[in-house]
């Protein structure tokens, strides 16, 4: 597998394979380095959508939908042209990993410790 596709973790700086990484991670995945949770950025798809909306109403404008039934034909268009856009962003930009809201993982004495814990190391 090329080694682009590795993501880093944030915290140790460990690259993460693919397949390390589950498909749904709604309440984030332990980094198998620190063992801190960890999440996909969703920055990219925060950027998805509006440009995916915009190019649906660009496309059924040029189509000539006008009025109620141009903002219809807009609106599902715009489904399937998100996950078309998401998909090509996805390769030329594969999403990061961030720390998990509120993540817990071992500190090298084998204590637990926060990420707001993490905030006062970089201070310090």
């Amino acid at each position: 597998m090329a080694l682009r596709h590795f993501r880093k973790c944030p915290s140790c700086g460990r690259l993460i394979s693919p397949t390390e990484i589950p498909t749904w991670e709604s309440g984030g995945f332990p980094c198998p380095g620190c063992g801190r949770r960890l999440q996909t950025s969703v920055a990219l798809l925060k950027l998805t959508v509006p440009c995916a909306l915009a190019m649906a109403f660009g496309l059924s404008f040029y189509l000539g939908f006008r009025g109620l039934a141009g903002v219809g034909v807009a609106l599902l268009a715009s489904i399937p042209l998100c996950v078309i856009v998401l998909a090509i962003l996805s390769v030329i930009f594969p999403p990061s990993l961030q720390l998990f809201p509120g993540s817990v993982g071992q500190n090298p004495d084998g204590s637990e410790s926060t990420q707001s814990d993490q905030t006062k190391d970089r201070k310090t």
